[in-house]
């Protein structure tokens, strides 16, 4: 039995995909040898493409009924018709032999459709469902975030654009460490998100213990502040190198309050989910450094 995702997913493309539906309705049932060579076909050349990654076929979802209904997602049209026109595939000689033999006559009706799915203009939702159709042949990702409603998942911005959306996400984070609010802080991170800092064994899991923490922090440093120096985008991951100042008013480390004043550089390294929020954090901070401005006499 397939693995069933209780939540609502959704599917994220990185580009054009071509949904090709395609089918074939038997009309004279008693004429197996004229549907049964076109059911065959079918299945070989099926056969044929998901032995061949390069081909550009991504997957398919199939139903039996009188006309059959199978959905095919291909990479791009260019990838469908070039398969369709070579002769050193099973589909050019099948077109041929089908064409031969009931072309002329009413015993077998082939159909298909093709349709161009771009980025933005396209929704769809699976809630308690396996693996399935265009998230199956693509991504499958959260349908929470910026794909919560389907006019969200409908307008969802392409990968294309994700360098604006993560240079967001990451304004997002600095305005409210600088508004020193954890609550916002936490806000940009999914609900499973996980926080890993340099020199503590285990993350911070959940959107929950994160808030805590960042609360932690800003109760040991009331008038936190945090400027970026550098910012890298690579698609929905960046990493960024920032300085924290802040005066040391609440314990930290099991130290009591200092009084003192402290800079302190670090990095952060970061991964967006599906949803659109942070998934992972990984934050790499100059501990020794601030320890030695905490200790100073």
């Amino acid at each position: 039995m397939p693995q069933i995702r209780a939540e609502r997913v959704t599917a994220e493309i990185d580009g054009e995909v071509v949904v090709f539906l395609i089918g074939m309705r038997i009309n004279r049932f008693w004429k197996l040898h004229k549907w049964v060579p076109v059911a065959r076909a079918m299945t070989r050349m099926l056969r044929e493409l998901e032995a061949s990654p390069q081909a550009g076929f991504l997957g398919v979802e199939r139903w039996l009924g009188n006309p059959t209904l199978m959905v095919q997602y291909w990479r791009s049209f260019e990838h469908l018709e070039r398969y369709a026109t070579d002769p050193e595939q099973s589909h050019r000689p099948a077109w041929a032999a089908f064409n031969r033999a009931v072309a002329s006559n009413v015993d077998v009706g082939i159909w298909h459709e093709t349709y161009r799915v771009r980025p933005g203009d396209f929704e769809c939702i699976y809630n308690n469902m396996p693996a399935f159709g265009l998230a199956r042949a693509t991504r499958t990702v959260a349908a929470g975030g910026r794909r919560e409603t389907a006019p969200d998942r409908m307008g969802a911005p392409a990968p294309t654009d994700l360098r604006g959306h993560t240079r967001a996400i990451n304004d997002r984070t600095y305005a409210a460490w600088n508004a020193r609010d954890a609550e916002a802080v936490a806000a940009v991170f999914a609900g499973d998100a996980v926080l890993r800092e340099s020199g503590r064994a285990d993350p911070f899991e959940g959107r929950e213990a994160i808030r805590g923490r960042a609360a932690a922090l800003l109760r040991a440093f009331p008038d936190l502040g945090l400027e970026r120096l550098e910012l890298v985008i690579e698609g929905e991951r960046h990493a960024d190198r920032w300085v924290m100042t802040g005066t040391h008013r609440g314990p930290l480390f099991g130290m009591p309050p200092t009084g003192r004043r402290v800079r302190v550089e670090g990095a952060t390294f970061t991964r967006l989910g599906g949803d659109g929020l942070v998934s992972e954090d990984v934050h790499f901070m100059d501990t020794i450094g601030l320890l030695a401005q905490l200790r100073e006499r």
